[in-house]
């Protein structure tokens, strides 16, 4: 038995609803048929076994089986008439026990309402059954809504390779729409939205239409310059472009039936059930009751659950990755982890100031949203898609003055053997001695900086190591032997990244740690260590972005139920059939030309 729908039948009817009321609100609020009876019949049995009823007598409330009072005998007047307590009283007193009573029933009666009220608001009307509801389509799968949306980034870009510079990025939007699921096969839409881009102390305005019936898709390019530009070569001289979607998915036939292969009906299943477990919205304030648009609705400041989001993403992506297993969308565990590791962090980054809901009272509709919330902005990302090829250039570059210094040394060093029968010893400060500069070489080159990929400082420098056999040959100390180690931050000539060695064999990259100290090395191994280094990289990408721009969104829903008659052109140039049409044109020679 539920308690929680006995409890509020017998709340709500304290509160002067009646039956059939109550049952159509537990209905709505999505409790079952028959749990809503049982909860009835359980509650009837608990009134039957209440405490006695009470009778109502015209002279107040007494017991019902209140004993008379004794008659009072007052000396040196008539015999005394029998009493009741009431009558015994002074004026003042009763006219005080009465009011004493009404308070307390006063109060009473408004600790049970504002408790079944509370309850109602709280546990019945929640905002997160709303958003389930809402999202999935359910009883909502068929309204209109108005939307505003506005996003600012305050930077300005900053490159010194590129003469482009973008600062004070604005966009806006504001529009109605509808939407009408109720046919999953054939879904209807449309939209009618203007928006306006702003970047430093220029803005331009444009609108944007569209149409979605029978799996046609209607466009209005009209004077919008974008769509202009990309619709403009076709020749069409009409305002509105038409896609036929049934076309469109048969002539990528392979493609989709590898994308349908992938979202099966059970993996739809499990992603629904996901998010309808997922509650991200929570309440946080009630703010009282207001009318959109004529509807009763109840208003709150809610406040979004990040953790129960990023649950919900590390969830679905297991699922999309356990279905693209052997389907030739195979996502790698160390990718999928990246990959929850990034959402987790832009998640982290994300600050709603505030999120205001209005929910219908008595249908548990969403009628409006507020949202305020910093974002993420678009010039630093610029900025950083443009440092950080421009950092990898870098390391490529530095990476292979360590490749050519090695050569150079390695010239030297044979020149050196050539004449001493040996290698030269050591200075102490990992550089060949024994006269090596300026005779066979002029400079002894030293390692760029800083380090790249995951090389440390320590095993950035170059460090030459002579061994082997030793003996004096014409005076100078030589070997038969050498080690010079060096670092490469990206797989660079051939050579993997990592800790490469020069020897009199060549060069040798990613070789084990030649340090007792691991924490003097990198992690050669595809090892948790490295999954580490991986995670702290994207970390350091994602630092880079500023988090400084503003989001703005304000939507109402209306009209929920209502059918909305859409009425597509019927002079629509129809893309599909231009491109099949010159497909099919048959090439015509010119033999004038000899061909």
């Amino acid at each position: 038995m539920e308690i929680e729908v006995v409890n509020y039948i017998k709340e709500a009817r304290a509160h002067g609803l009646t039956d059939l009321e109550i049952k159509q609100n537990l209905l709505k609020a999505g409790w079952e048929a028959h749990v809503v009876d049982d909860g009835f019949a359980h509650a009837k049995v608990t009134d039957a076994k209440a405490a006695e009823p009470v009778k109502i007598e015209s002279k107040g409330l007494q017991p019902q089986k209140a004993d008379p009072i004794k008659p009072v005998a007052v000396s040196a007047k008539p015999a005394a008439v029998p009493l009741t307590l009431a009558e015994e009283m002074p004026a003042q007193k009763k006219t005080w026990s009465v009011m004493r009573l009404s308070l307390i029933l006063i109060v009473i009666l408004l600790v049970l309402g504002s408790g079944a009220y509370a309850y109602f608001v709280y546990g019945f009307n929640n905002p997160s059954k709303v958003w389930d509801k809402f999202a999935s389509g359910g009883k909502s799968n068929m309204y209109r809504g108005t939307v505003q949306f506005s996003y600012t980034d305050p930077n300005s870009l900053q490159s010194s390779t590129s003469p482009f510079t973008l600062s004070k990025l604005g966009f806006q939007f504001k529009g109605d729409f509808y939407v009408n699921q109720a046919d999953a096969a054939k879904p209807e839409s449309d939209s009618d939205v203007q928006y306006t881009v702003s970047y430093g102390n220029t803005s331009f305005s444009t609108g944007l239409q569209y149409i979605l019936k029978d799996n046609v898709f209607y466009l209005n390019v009209g004077d919008n310059p974008l769509l202009s530009a990309i619709f403009g070569s076709t020749g069409n001289k009409q305002p509105w472009i038409k896609f036929d979607l049934q076309k469109l998915q048969n002539s990528s036939s392979t493609e989709f039936s590898q994308f349908n292969d992938i979202l099966n009906a059970n993996l739809k299943t499990d992603l629904e059930k996901i998010w309808s477990d997922t509650k991200i919205v929570k309440i946080d304030k009630y703010m009282g009751r207001e009318k959109i648009n004529g509807v009763n609705t109840f208003h709150f400041k809610n406040t979004l659950d990040k953790q129960a989001l990023k649950t919900a993403f590390g969830q679905m992506a297991d699922k999309l990755q356990q279905a693209t297993a052997g389907k030739g969308g195979n996502v790698s565990q160390s990718d999928l982890d990246s990959m929850k590791f990034v959402v987790n962090a832009l998640v982290d980054k994300v600050e709603i100031k505030d999120m205001e809901t209005w929910i219908g009272a008595t249908d548990f509709r969403l009628y409006k949203v507020h949202i305020d919330s910093n974002a993420p902005s678009l010039v630093s990302a610029v900025q950083v898609m443009i440092d950080e090829p421009l950092m990898s250039a870098r390391n490529k570059s530095r990476d292979a003055k360590r490749i050519a210094d090695m050569r150079q040394m390695a010239s030297a060093l044979e020149l050196y053997y050539n004449d001493y029968n040996g290698y030269p010893e050591s200075d102490g400060h990992g550089n060949p001695a024994g006269g090596t500069t300026p005779t066979y070489i002029g400079i002894i080159p030293t390692a760029p900086t800083p380090a790249d990929g995951t090389c440390t400082d320590y095993f950035n420098s170059y460090w030459y190591q002579p061994s082997g056999t030793k003996q004096t040959i014409n005076g100078k100390t030589v070997y038969s032997d050498y080690t010079l180690t060096f670092c490469l931050g990206l797989n660079t000539g051939g050579y993997e990244a990592g800790i490469a060695q020069l020897s009199p064999s060549g060069i040798k990259g990613n070789i084990p740690c030649p340090s007792s100290k691991q924490s003097d090395c990198v992690n050669l191994d595809n090892t948790t260590n490295t999954d580490k280094t991986v995670q702290q990289e994207i970390q350091d990408t994602i630092d880079k972005l500023q988090f400084n721009g503003t989001l703005n969104v304000d939507a109402n829903y209306h009209d929920y139920g209502k059918t909305k008659t859409l009425t597509p052109p019927t002079d629509a140039y129809d893309v599909m059939k231009a491109i099949e049409d010159r497909e099919n044109q048959p090439i015509i020679f010119n033999s004038a030309a000899g061909l």
